[in-house]
């Protein structure tokens, strides 16, 4: 993991194409970030991505999600 200090209004750029701009750090600690990212970049907050995992394996292992597979799925 890289870690940098950056201070309000210093940016990082990842990759060709995402800037994270640090806007604000608040008294008790909380950072806003800015992420200027092209439209086709899906940028989502860890605890988030987390929990639209969860529910798409959830999803997945339920009988419904099972017999839908089966039936558009070609016979091995």
């Amino acid at each position: 993991m890289l870690v940098l200090a950056r201070k309000v209004g210093e940016s990082v750029v990842i990759g060709d194409g995402i800037t994270v701009t640090v806007l604000e750090v608040g008294r008790s600690g909380q950072i806003r970030l800015g992420i200027d990212a092209p439209k086709t970049t899906r940028i989502y907050r860890r605890e988030l991505l987390d929990q639209i995992q969860a529910e798409n394996r959830t999803a997945l292992a339920s009988p419904e999600a099972l017999a839908l597979l089966a039936r558009i799925l070609p016979p091995a």
